[in-house]
């Protein structure tokens, strides 16, 4: 049997071209601002962190995880581009919420790394905890802030969150974060078993793990939307 030659690359079109008939392509003019701002407040985690190892191994199993130190996290932010991402996401946005905007990219990509490909890929009790820290910050609003970095970025951008948003909109994206999160345990588990989910299976986790439900409600805050608390529309 002779097996069909493949190309030895693929080139897409320019996609950003294509929907551009349609589509304006426009950037948040606050996007500069918005990503000093957010920097500085990155930044606090990473200097930090040291300081914050021991508390976490006094109430965590977490031997050595930490944020990034200053060259991982030069090529986090400056690789990731997220505040051009950002500001080509919520063009429409005032500076507070792209600043939560941005915080919300920083938070979820840092957090998602840590149990995709990080540390924690496959440590689901490890996962299991940092999961439980940030149930306690949705559940406990008005409890200090966590000495865990992850969940003390969580805290803070939830903070923000309640300051600025609709009710609809916090509530939509808690839902969605709960699936999220609860998502990735289930992930790192079945790695460290190395467990392979059905089709079935991987599609309804994955949709979970992506973390779009998410991304959507931070639109709907991005616009300062105030839709019914009733799920009157779905964006699935």
């Amino acid at each position: 049997m002779i097996s069909p030659a493949l190309p030895s690359q693929f080139c897409l079109q320019d996609l950003a071209a294509i929907t551009g008939r349609v589509c304006e392509l426009r950037v948040n003019r606050y996007q500069a601002e918005a990503d000093r701002e957010a920097r500085t407040w990155f930044d606090r985690f990473v200097v930090s962190i040291n300081s914050s190892l021991s508390c976490m191994k006094a109430t965590l199993s977490f031997p050595s995880i930490g944020l990034y130190d200053d060259r991982k996290k030069s090529k986090f932010l400056n690789y990731g581009k997220f505040d051009l991402f950002a500001a080509l996401s919520f063009p429409d946005a005032d500076l507070k919420h792209l600043v939560t905007c941005l915080i919300f990219f920083f938070w979820a990509f840092s957090t998602d790394d840590l149990s995709d490909e990080g540390d924690l890929q496959s440590r689901p009790d490890d996962v299991q905890a940092g999961h439980e820290v940030s149930v306690r910050v949705v559940n406990e609003p008005g409890a200090p802030r966590p000495e865990y970095p992850y969940a003390a970025m969580f805290y803070d951008l939830l903070q923000r969150f309640r300051e600025t948003s609709t009710p609809g909109a916090y509530k939509r994206f808690i839902r969605a974060w709960e699936e999220w999160s609860g998502s990735q345990v289930t992930q790192s588990r079945n790695r460290s078993q190395d467990r392979i989910p059905s089709v079935d299976e991987f599609i309804l986790m994955r949709r979970a793990t992506i973390g779009g439900a998410m991304v959507e409600a931070i639109v709907e805050y991005s616009l300062d939307l105030d839709l019914p608390d009733e799920d009157l529309c779905s964006f699935n």
